[in-house]
C-alpha cells in the first residue's frame, strides 16, 4: 500500500475564494504562511476519521481566510458517546534551528484548549490550524457514522461533513509501552487537591504515558508517603493519611478506585546524584569518603533495600517497581560503582527492579572487580543505543532485561528526535513503530513542564522544545487549571497507540532478537533508528490499513511502500566527489561503468538520492581529491567524509528487489582504517575490524547481496565511537547490481 491516493491531504469542496478549508495528517507540520504549507490541489467532500474503540484519534483541519477576524467552531457529533475536543494549533518562533533539520521561523506546537463557539483569530491570507481530537468510548459498536463540522470565519461559514469509521476493536485500558515521563505535578497545579491530582494521572494515562511519580504526592520516594524506620528496618505506609501511599500507591500502580488497570511500571527510589548515587547520610550514618560507603553505612542501605524488597513482593508490586539506581555513568570509575552498587542491591534484594541510564555495557554487565553485576531496566540514549544494539538485544533475550530509549537535544539527523520542535512530526509519530521494529520496551524523558517562558523563547539552550512537552498558562511558567499540550505530546499518544495496534495485530509483545508477526508492518516504516520513512500520508495509511487487519476487514498485513520508484531496476554506478571537481571525465567511465557524480546534496525528491544527517549543508562534511596519485583508481582518488565523524545516511531511489551492493572505503597510504562502517539496508558491507593490507594502499572493498523491498537503496555511513570519540569513514565509491 501507498500514500499515493491523497486520502489525507486535500481542500474540502464547497470553498470560496474568500474561505478555504483543508487538511492533512496530524504529523504534518502546518504553517502559517501559504509559501511553506501551501494550499493542496486535491479535493475531497469529507473529513475522514478511523478509530478503535478507547482510542483519541486527531484530525487536522486548516482554515484560510481572506479575511481577518475571528473564526468558531461547531463540533461533530456521532451519537455513539463519544468525546470532542478541539485546540487551535498556535506558533512559537525559531530564532536558532536545534540543528540541521530545523530552520528559523514560525513553528506549530502549542495545542491551546477551545471551546466550541469561542473566538479563534485568523489572520488574513494565512493558515489556521485546528486540532479536533475524536475519543470512541469502549461501548461503541463498530461501524460507520457521520457528523457534521461547522466552521464559521470572516468571510462565511461552512459545513463539512465528517465521517467516523470504528474499527471492530477495543484498544486494552493496559498501556503496552512503558515510559518514564518526569513531570512537575505542582506546576500543573496537583498542590492544590487530590482531585487535581487525579486529573493530571488520568490525562497522562490517556495519553499512554507514564509519569515518573506514578502516586505523587506519596511515593517510596517522598516523604509523608511512606516512612522508613531505621530501628526495626520495616516501611509504614500509612503515615500521611489520605496523602499515605497505602491510599494513592495502589490506586495509581494497580487502579483501584480510579480505572481500574493503573501505570505499568514505576520508579519506587532515584539516585540522588550522577556521581554520588546514594545520600550523603543515612539513618544517621555518614556515607564517608567516597560513593562505596563505609561497612556501617552499608549495611543500614541493605537493611532498607531487604524491607523494601519484601513490601515490594507482599503488595504484588515486584514486576512494576524499580530503583532508577544511577545516571549516565561516564568512565570506569562510574562504571564500577554501578557494578558494585548493582551487586550490593541485588545481594539483599533479588526482587527489586533496578534501573541505569545507560545503554548495556559489557564494562557494567561484565565487570571484572563486581562480577554478575546485572540491571533491569537500562535506559539508553538513542544515537548510544545505536551503537549497542546486538548487545541490547542479547541482554534482553539472554538475560530477560529491559531496554528503553530516551532523546536529547542533540540527537541530531539522520536520528529521529521525538521531542524537537523544528524537526518533522513524523519523529515523534514513529516513536512507536520504532520501538515494535527494534524492540524497545520504553522511553524515558528528562522533563514535560522544564518552564522557563516558552512561549516567547522555545529554545532554552540546548534546542527548540527541549525539557517541555506541555506548556504553560501564557505569561506564567504554571497551568494550574487546564493542559495545554504540544504538538509533539499529543504525536507521542499516536505513535504509543500505534504500538497497541501492532501489540493486537501481533498476538503480543515481539520478543527481542526474534522474528514476529507484525514486523513487516513496523520494519517498512522504520528499519533501523536512522533509517525511517518521511512519507506523512503513506504513514497515515499503513495505521488505517492495520486498523482493517486488527478488525479483519483485510486478511494480509499492511506494508508501507514508496510511490513508483525514480529508476527502473537495472545497474548503476555512484562515484562520491565534488560533482564540479575531479574527476573532471563527463562522463566518468571506469571499467566500462558509468559513473553517477555525487557530492554531499541532500535529499531531493526530485534528483531521487541524497544525504540525512546532523552535518549536511554545512562546512563540516567534505570532499577530497588525492593529488599526483595516478596509478590509484580514479574512484578512489576521490574521498567524501563527515569531519565530525558524525552518521549519515544516503538514499537512492531504485525499484525493490536484490541487489549486490559494492562499497570502496579509504584514503590511499593511510592506515587509519580499521573503524569505518557502510551499512546497505541493514547488512554491513564493510564494517570496524576489517582488514586490508598495505599493498591495497589501506582501501577495503566489499561486496553484499541486500535485498530492498521500500523502493530506496538506504546506505547508513560512518558514525562509529572507539575510545570515546568518532572515527572517519572515507568514502569512495558505490556499485549496485542486480543479482541474478
Amino acid at each position: 500500500m501507498t500514500g499515493t491516493a491523497a486520502r489525507y491531504t486535500y481542500q474540502l469542496d464547497g470553498g470560496s475564494s474568500d474561505l478555504r478549508l483543508w487538511t492533512t495528517p496530524p504529523h504534518s507540520k502546518v504553517f502559517p504562511e501559504t509559501t511553506r504549507s501551501p494550499l493542496p490541489d486535491a479535493t475531497d467532500q469529507e473529513l475522514r476519521i478511523y478509530a478503535a474503540r478507547y482510542e483519541y484519534e486527531p484530525v487536522q483541519v486548516i482554515v484560510w481566510s481572506a479575511a481577518a477576524g475571528n473564526a468558531t467552531v461547531a463540533l461533530p457529533s456521532f451519537g455513539i458517546g463519544e468525546t470532542v475536543s478541539l485546540h487551535s494549533v498556535e506558533y512559537v518562533n525559531v530564532t536558532t534551528p536545534t540543528d540541521s533539520g530545523g530552520e528559523t521561523g514560525l513553528w506549530p506546537d502549542p495545542l491551546l484548549p477551545r471551546q466550541p463557539g469561542e473566538a479563534i483569530p485568523v489572520s488574513a491570507g494565512r493558515n489556521k490550524p485546528l486540532w479536533i481530537t475524536v475519543y470512541v468510548p469502549p461501548s461503541a459498536a463498530a461501524g460507520d457514522y457521520e457528523g457534521t463540522l461547522t466552521i464559521t470565519a470572516p468571510d462565511g461559514s461552512r459545513q463539512v461533513p465528517v465521517s467516523l469509521h470504528v474499527f471492530d476493536f477495543t484498544l486494552p485500558a493496559e498501556i503496552g509501552l512503558k515510559s518514564q515521563m518526569n513531570v512537575s505535578h505542582q506546576a500543573l497545579g496537583g498542590g492544590a487537591s487530590l482531585e487535581r491530582v487525579e486529573e493530571i494521572k488520568s490525562f497522562f494515562h490517556a495519553h499512554r504515558l507514564t509519569p515518573k511519580s506514578v502516586a505523587w504526592p506519596a511515593g517510596l520516594n517522598y516523604n509523608g508517603g511512606i516512612t522508613y524506620d531505621c530501628v526495626s528496618q520495616s516501611f509504614d505506609d500509612t503515615d500521611g493519611g489520605a496523602y499515605s501511599f497505602s491510599q494513592l500507591g495502589p490506586k495509581y500502580v494497580d487502579g483501584q478506585g480510579w480505572n481500574g488497570v493503573g501505570f505499568p511500571s514505576f520508579m519506587a527510589f532515584q539516585f540522588v546524584s550522577n556521581s554520588t548515587p546514594r545520600p550523603s547520610e543515612f539513618c544517621g550514618t555518614a556515607i564517608g569518603a567516597d560513593p562505596y560507603g563505609t561497612a556501617a553505612y552499608n549495611t543500614r542501605w541493605q537493611g532498607m533495600l531487604s524491607a523494601l524488597d519484601a513490601y515490594l513482593v507482599e503488595h504484588g508490586y515486584e514486576d512494576k517497581a524499580y530503583h532508577y539506581l544511577m545516571n549516565e555513568p561516564q568512565d570506569q570509575d562510574d562504571y564500577d560503582l554501578a557494578a558494585f552498587l548493582a551487586s550490593m542491591s541485588k545481594a539483599v534484594a533479588p526482587n527489586l527492579r533496578l534501573a541505569i541510564s545507560e545503554e548495556p555495557k559489557a564494562e557494567i554487565f561484565d565487570n571484572d572487580r563486581f562480577p554478575g553485576a546485572s540491571f533491569d531496566v537500562w535506559i539508553a540514549n538513542i544515537p548510544a543505543y545505536d551503537q549497542a544494539r546486538a548487545t541490547a538485544l542479547e541482554r534482553q533475550s539472554e538475560h530477560g532485561e529491559e531496554v528503553w530509549w530516551y532523546s536529547l537535544p542533540h540527537d541530531a539527523p539522520p536520528y529521529f528526535n521525538p521531542t524537537t520542535i523544528d524537526h518533522i512530526g513524523l519523529e515523534s509519530r514513529l516513536l512507536g513503530l520504532a520501538a515494535f521494529a527494534l524492540r524497545a520496551d520504553g522511553y524515558a524523558y528528562y522533563s514535560l513542564t522544564g518552564w522557563g517562558d516558552p512561549w516567547d523563547y522555545p529554545n532554552p539552550g540546548n534546542g527548540n522544545g527541549d525539557g517541555f512537552l506541555l506548556y504553560p498558562e501564557p505569561g506564567t511558567t504554571e497551568s494550574p487549571t487546564r493542559f495545554i499540550p504540544s504538538i509533539r505530546l499529543e504525536l507521542l499518544r499516536e505513535a504509543f497507540e500505534d504500538y497497541e495496534y501492532l501489540l493486537l495485530a501481533n498476538g503480543g509483545t515481539p520478543a527481542a532478537g526474534s522474528a514476529a508477526v507484525a514486523d513487516p508492518t513496523a520494519q517498512s516504516a522504520v528499519s533501523s533508528l536512522t533509517s525511517w520513512t518521511r512519507d506523512a500520508e503513506g504513514v497515515s495509511e499503513l495505521r488505517m490499513q492495520l486498523g482493517r487487519y486488527v478488525a479483519g476487514e483485510r486478511s494480509d498485513l499492511p506494508v508501507l511502500v514508496p510511490d513508483a520508484p525514480a529508476r527502473e531496476r537495472g545497474a548503476y554506478y555512484i562515484n562520491f566527489q565534488d560533482p564540479a571537481g575531479e574527476p573532471t571525465s563527463d562522463p566518468l567511465v571506469v571499467d566500462g561503468n558509468e559513473y553517477l557524480k555525487i557530492g554531499w546534496e541532500a535529499w531531493s525528491d526530485a534528483a531521487g538520492y541524497g544525504w540525512f544527517g546532523e552535518n549536511i549543508g554545512t562546512d563540516r562534511v567534505k570532499t577530497q581529491w588525492l593529488e599526483n596519485l595516478p596509478v590509484v583508481d580514479p574512484r578512489q582518488r576521490s574521498i567524501i567524509y563527515d569531519d565530525w565523524g558524525r552518521k549519515t545516511v544516503f538514499e537512492f531511489a531504485l525499484e525493490s528487489g536484490a541487489y549486490d551492493v559494492t562499497v570502496s572505503c579509504g584514503w590511499a597510504n593511510r592506515g587509519s582504517y580499521q573503524h569505518q562502517r557502510v551499512i546497505a539496508e541493514g547488512v554491513a558491507v564493510i564494517e570496524p575490524g576489517d582488514t586490508t593490507t598495505v599493498n591495497d594502499r589501506f582501501y577495503i572493498v566489499d561486496t553484499e547481496r541486500v535485498e530492498l523491498t521500500d523502493g530506496k537503496l538506504t546506505l547508513e555511513v560512518g558514525g562509529v565511537v572507539a575510545d570515546g570519540d568518532y572515527r572517519y569513514t572515507m568514502l569512495n565509491y558505490v556499485d549496485i547490481v542486480p543479482a541474478e
